[in-house]
């Protein structure tokens, strides 16, 4: 005869009990299943998935040495301006499977649930309840910035790979100290300026002072080959990017600083830059609680020198505004909020929850996945909404319309040349300076005629955004856009007789509600050339 069983018995059958290794595949699983259907929600709905400009900036150069095994961005001069693991990825793509954004955004997707993946695998959390609220932290502050075609879904899987390395528990002997100096020369060059988290990570992490010798020491030969190279290649240690955006040197950056206002201003505290200072701000208490020689401590340690050092970079040897992708360090904020508070929170929990029945952490773990994944649902069943300033289409309008008259030659453009580039059959001269070369870094710096350069290169035209000009005689367009750049860039001064047409289209390209009046894309000749 069975016996009746009490409500005590059915709750512990049915009680949802997992390892931590588990709940980690369960977490990663409904990360995945949230970026995946992000993803495949503008195909569904036949809404295009645009990446953004800088993203195309590789694709193109990725392109580039896939086909012919030259770094150049323009089809004429070598470029670095970009970082280059991504651009390495981006070319094996190309080269293996085409350059689609769908498979982009795939491994983007792979890096980023890697990364959480081995993050969890390697942190102190061991309840459920502790690695869903991890999960939920890290879709907020770092999933948001993946699948754009940026290098910092690789930064994140980079990071989380040293991190694994790092963990306590590994055997160190030289080829585990040198894996680690290889992890985290592969994260700096997934993203140069994260050297500045990741190399003080490195240096506190408790290891012993062979394998940290050993560590640095292996990092330091990869990124003395890769300085090398680029100086021996294109003249320039590091990235021409950042070299363009120093120019002006030592300087307060009010650019930055007012883009930081607005977002306040406008956000609060659910602004991207507001919530990263404030991680930032939190490094040196989570320094104070961390315990002694433990990775937690070096995480925390790393995020307060790294984010004093990027901050300053940004603030006094920048002149330019900065972009969403430039909120990577909340990643390593995060990584030492985990590996600081996660034990302690979780010890606190579990003494508070004693009195409660068994399996409430594991319900409210599974509660917070069945909403995460409810929201994965909405995304997949909601038709994506079309952003205001898509110049990818006014870009595509232009190179149709003006086909008869360009016939595929040489053009020169600044500002979201991008676009331009991937979808234009001639060459486009990157006026910024950002994927260019060192001869145009030296006109920049210099304030350089611009024309003679733009000549010698075979340009024949110019094509600018800008405010809508009216009726005009000349226009003056800027190499760098002033809302972008404090620094005062070389201009062109174009007539109103140069001019082939101009394209606006407010319903695809709308910049008045972000103030910026900017929304006309011109055409002129360049003429005056010689010969």
């Amino acid at each position: 005869m069975a016996l009746a069983q009490t409500p005590a018995v059915s709750a512990a059958r049915f009680t949802l009990r997992l390892t931590p290794g588990a709940w980690v595949g369960v977490a990663t699983a409904v990360l995945a299943a949230s970026m995946l259907a992000a993803i495949a929600s503008p195909i569904l709905h036949h809404v295009p998935a645009a990446p953004e400009d800088d993203a195309e900036y590789y694709r193109v150069i990725a392109a580039n040495i896939a086909r012919s095994g030259t770094s150049t961005f323009d089809g004429q001069t070598l470029t670095n301006g970009y970082h280059p693991l991504w651009a390495w990825i981006l070319a094996l793509q190309d080269r293996l499977v085409g350059p689609s954004f769908l498979i982009t955004r795939l491994i983007e997707t792979v890096a980023v649930c890697g990364g959480l993946a081995l993050v969890l695998l390697r942190s102190p959390l061991k309840t459920g309840l502790g690695i869903v609220v991890a999960l939920a932290l890290y879709g907020r502050l770092v999933a948001g910035l993946a699948l754009t075609g940026m290098e910092v879904s690789l930064l994140f899987g980079t990071t989380a790979l040293l991190i694994w390395t790092l963990a306590p528990g590994r055997p160190e002997f030289p080829r585990s100290a040198v894996l680690i100096g290889l992890a985290a020369a592969a994260a700096v060059l997934s993203r140069i300026d994260a050297a500045v988290f990741v190399l003080p990570l490195v240096a506190l992490a408790p290891l012993k002072r062979t394998t940290r010798l050993i560590a640095l020491g292996t990092a330091a030969a990869v990124g003395a080959a890769y300085v090398g190279y680029n100086l021996a290649v294109f003249g320039s240690a590091m990235p021409l990017s950042s070299t363009v955006k120093s120019l002006g040197g030592l300087q307060l950056n009010h650019r930055l600083i007012d883009q930081f206002a607005d977002d306040w201003r406008t956000s609060h505290l659910q602004g991207r830059y507001v919530q990263t200072a404030v991680l930032l701000a939190l490094s040196p208490v989570l320094l104070a609680v961390s315990k002694r020689d433990s990775l937690g401590r070096a995480l925390a340690g790393a995020t307060l020198v790294g984010g004093a050092v990027f901050v300053a970079k940004l603030l006094f040897g920048s002149s330019w505004q900065i972009w969403p992708w430039y909120n990577f360090p909340v990643f390593f904020g995060l990584l030492a909020g985990i590996f600081v508070l996660g034990a302690p929170v979780e010890a606190w929990v579990a003494r508070r929850a004693a009195a409660l029945p068994a399996g409430v952490g594991s319900a409210l773990a599974g509660l917070v996945l069945a909403a995460l994944l409810a929201k994965a649902g909405l995304v997949l069943a909601r038709t994506p909404a079309q952003p205001l300033t898509r110049f990818d289409e006014v870009n595509a309008q232009a190179i149709a319309r003006f086909a008869p008259v360009l016939r595929g030659q040489r053009v020169a453009m600044g500002d979201r040349a991008g676009v331009f580039a991937a979808r234009y059959p001639g060459g486009v001269t990157q006026m910024e300076g950002l994927v260019n070369d060192r001869a145009w870094l030296n006109a920049l710096k210099t304030r350089a005629p611009l024309k003679p350069l733009l000549c010698a290169r075979g340009v024949k035209f110019v094509l600018a955004y800008s405010r809508d000009l009216g009726s005009y005689r000349q226009a003056v367009v800027p190499a760098i856009r002033p809302r972008l750049s404090q620094f005062t860039a070389p201009a062109l001064t174009l007539s109103s007789a140069d001019e082939v047409g101009h394209v606006q289209d407010r319903s695809a390209f709308d910049m008045r509600g972000i103030g910026d009046e900017d929304d006309v894309l011109y055409l002129w000749r360049l003429t005056g050339c010689p010969g």
